[in-house]
């Protein structure tokens, strides 16, 4: 029971980044031409798109090695708590 709760919960996580992801790539996607080089919130999109997908590598990586450990729940709210995409 306590495994499934486990793996339910690294799911919920890694959805709620998969939907940030494809929230951000919108934006990205339907930001209105012409974009200056120096345009804040466009540039702003590319850093938190880059950010969410070192965020995702993390969670994979995380969930991998934790696979074969007694105790993987403290390993999963310590990327919650670290993450900046989930609040």
């Amino acid at each position: 029971m306590e495994a499934a709760l486990t793996e339910s919960t690294w799911q919920s996580v890694r959805e709620r980044l998969e939907s940030e992801r494809r929230r951000i790539n919108d934006e990205i996607e339907h930001y209105p031409p012409p974009i200056p080089r120096c345009d804040a919130q466009f540039n702003y999109l590319l850093e938190a798109r880059a950010n969410i997908a070192r965020e995702l590598s993390r969670l994979e990586a995380l969930a991998l090695t934790s696979q074969g450990s007694d105790e993987p729940m403290p390993v999963l709210e310590e990327f919650i708590r670290t993450s900046q995409f989930i609040h």
